[in-house]
């Protein structure tokens, strides 16, 4: 059995534009081998995603501007909705899905041993935020095209403000229908164990 957990963190108070961003660390339980259960933990840890969510229409209310929180983030949020919502008069690629929430993934480990899970696990990853919200995945060496895109994510190439090439990212859309859901998920997993966990924290270090 496998199944996520996440931990988010949102300000009460808004003293900086940092603030508005959710901070999400979504870790990958596996259950452990039957026979173990009476003698140890229920589950290892064997994959990690680390994202950042922000909430356009609330910053905007509030007399924020998106660019001033995305500025704000090191993890490229700002490169992210420059490019699917550009500035007047800044050209980029047209995006017309709701995206509220926008999310950026920026981080996604998991162990070899479960890759047969990783579109299982991407997917259920993206449905925690509805049907309105879009996701940028921007770093994706381990991945195939043909494989983000069963999940629903297109390539998009951000221009920078002179409208020099930048590095490319993966958006999905949660409004749009796509191949890849539940139905198609693994049926059996691997028992997760503590050389999975061990492997996961020598991927480190794990900054929010």
């Amino acid at each position: 059995m496998l199944w996520l957990e996440s931990k988010s963190r949102h300000h009460v108070h808004k003293q900086d534009p940092s603030d508005w961003i959710v901070r999400w660390c979504v870790e990958v339980h596996a259950m452990v081998d039957l026979d173990r259960l009476p003698s140890g933990p229920d589950s290892f840890v064997v994959g990690r995603l680390m994202a950042d969510e922000i909430r356009r229409y609330d910053v905007e209310e509030h007399g924020e501007t998106i660019y001033e929180v995305g500025d704000s983030d090191s993890h490229g949020l700002l490169e992210a909705l420059t490019s699917l919502f550009p500035p007047d008069g800044v050209g980029g690629p047209d995006f017309s899905g709701i995206a509220e929430p926008f999310v950026l993934l920026h981080r996604f480990e998991l162990h070899p041993e479960f890759n047969e899970a990783k579109l299982a696990v991407l997917d259920s990853f993206c449905r925690i935020f509805g049907t309105e919200s879009a996701i940028a995945f921007g770093y994706y060496a381990n991945w195939t095209l043909p494989e983000l895109q069963r999940v629903g994510f297109e390539e998009f190439v951000p221009r920078s403000f002179d409208g020099g090439p930048r590095g490319k990212f993966m958006v999905r859309d949660n409004t749009m229908y796509t191949d890849y859901g539940p139905d198609d998920y693994p049926t059996a997993y691997p028992s997760g164990s503590e050389h999975h966990t061990r492997w996961l924290e020598q991927h480190g270090p794990w900054h929010e």
